[in-house]
């Protein structure tokens, strides 16, 4: 993908004098805009003289693009290079104390999308290739919050004991047919059926995941145990001993309140449903973040259980697991940096995983979001 900078505009301009003073206006938190040799302050003083986060413009575009899109748009022109920074926590952290006045939803201005490279320019270039995964996904292509047994624990043993607890969770032998909501790369599926020796359906959206994770099935001997189908969670019939969903994204299944509903639908009388995900404080957050993982407020998915017969039944908080599996993730991805540029992808495939793993600190250090585990079962039926 080129990263050649769109052509200026007058509107460019006009954009950066509307937005700019809005922000300032409304800011909780300093910001340094530095563009062309021009350097302004936004927002308060710093009782303490800190230092503001630098927010360097490359080109101008970048305001049309936020005052149109919020966070969503800032995500996507770091990753285009249209603005860059030595601090991406504090840049982060100040346009997310700005969601009441920024869009809550993604409207990207189509002037703008017409400027920006192709957004799916890079996902063919070998993104199915393990090597590449690899260094994207964590070295691991495990996906949600580790568990961190020891102090010395890495991001690979902190997943394999998370698989193993939720194992337990869900009570699985070998007699248990669990169905999985979100593929991801099939970690999950393989780990369950190896080492409990149930049988797994697990359904995607994902055509790309779908195929990697049925290669790595089969490679691991496990193809008659574990069938990938390509489908949200409504191409699903029948029933399960348990259900189980781990940091799902709605583009792959849906909104969250729509879970406990599959789970309702989809769980025997005495089985068990579990759900791995972040939820959050207000409900500003999870819009302004809709196009990525989809977070709602642990209120709004226990509501959503109210007329069923499926119930939440106990929440266990991860915060401390969450803290480390972010600084892990994006300690693999800094140490991937070469080797990504080795292989010939542009740097903003980098750009973009970097933004989303920071994103989620800030998010989850400053703005309440919460990781959890949250287990749903038959109202009657007690869980030990």
């Amino acid at each position: 993908m080129s990263e050649t900078f769109p052509p200026l505009r007058a509107i460019d301009r006009a954009a950066m004098r509307v937005v700019i003073p809005v922000l300032d206006r409304f800011a909780t938190q300093p910001l340094g805009v530095v563009e062309e040799g021009i350097e302004i302050r936004l927002g308060p003083a710093s009782p303490t003289g800190e230092i503001a986060p630098d927010f360097v413009v490359k080109h101008p575009a970048v305001w049309r693009a936020i005052g149109r899109g919020g966070m969503s748009s800032l995500g996507r022109t770091y990753e285009d290079g249209w603005w860059t920074t030595s601090d991406l926590d504090g840049v982060i952290s100040f346009f997310v104390s700005l969601l009441s006045v920024l869009p809550s939803t993604p409207n990207v201005d189509p002037i703008t999308r017409r400027m920006r490279p192709q957004r799916d320019a890079w996902t063919g270039l070998g993104f199915d290739d393990p090597a590449v995964l690899g260094h994207i996904f964590d070295k691991t292509m495990f996906h949600g919050t580790g568990r961190f047994l020891q102090p010395e624990t890495d991001l690979y043993l902190a997943s394999l004991a998370r698989f193993s607890q939720i194992c337990e969770e869900l009570e699985l032998t070998s007699d248990s047919h669990l169905c999985e909501i979100g593929t991801g790369w099939g970690a999950f599926a393989l780990y369950a059926a190896r080492t409990r020796g149930c049988r797994v359906l697990s359904v995607t959206t994902s055509p790309v995941e779908a195929n990697f994770a049925t290669k790595r099935l089969t490679n691991a001997g496990l193809a008659d145990r574990v069938e990938v189908r390509l489908g949200g969670p409504t191409s699903v019939t029948g029933t399960f001993d348990a259900v189980v969903s781990i940091d799902p994204e709605q583009r792959r299944i849906g909104s969250h309140p729509s879970l406990p509903v599959t789970f309702d639908r989809l769980l025997s009388p005495t089985g068990i449903g579990l759900l791995q995900t972040h939820v959050v404080e207000s409900d500003s957050i999870g819009r302004a973040f809709s196009s990525g993982p989809y977070r709602e407020t642990l209120a709004a998915i226990s509501a959503s259980t109210e007329s069923l017969r499926t119930a939440v039944v106990s929440k266990t908080e991860l915060i401390d697991d969450d803290d480390r599996t972010l600084e892990a993730r994006i300690a693999n991805l800094l140490a991937s940096e070469s080797d990504l540029e080795r292989a010939g992808f542009p740097s903003a495939v980098f750009r973009s995983r970097m933004f989303s793993l920071v994103r989620d600190r800030v998010l989850v250090g400053r703005f309440g979001i919460r990781a959890m585990q949250l287990t749903f079962a038959n109202r009657s039926r007690s869980i030990s």
